[in-house]
């Protein structure tokens, strides 16, 4: 039909690759579901961040697994990563 879905929630302890497993579960049963149609409030935080403070590599992640999962999956490198 040549229409495109999105997916938008306010849930940030999920990240898009868990979002689209549970997206094609026995309960929803959607299938095809692409990563770049999936917008968890974890990877428009992300999404953020890259657009409105360029250069920015490393983030202090005070976030849900999904959360931290999503900036890893951006490019960040996070502080907590690393011992003090």
């Amino acid at each position: 039909m040549g229409k495109k879905v999105f997916f938008v929630t306010n849930a940030s302890t999920i990240s898009r690759k868990d979002l689209a497993a549970k997206l094609q579960n026995d309960v929803f049963r959607y299938s095809n579901v692409k990563l770049n149609h999936l917008y968890p409030s974890s990877t428009l935080a992300a999404l953020y961040v890259l657009q409105n403070i360029p250069g920015c590599k490393k983030i202090n992640c005070i976030g849900t697994q999904g959360m931290r999962d999503e900036m890893r999956e951006h490019g960040f490198e996070l502080l907590e990563d690393y011992p003090s």
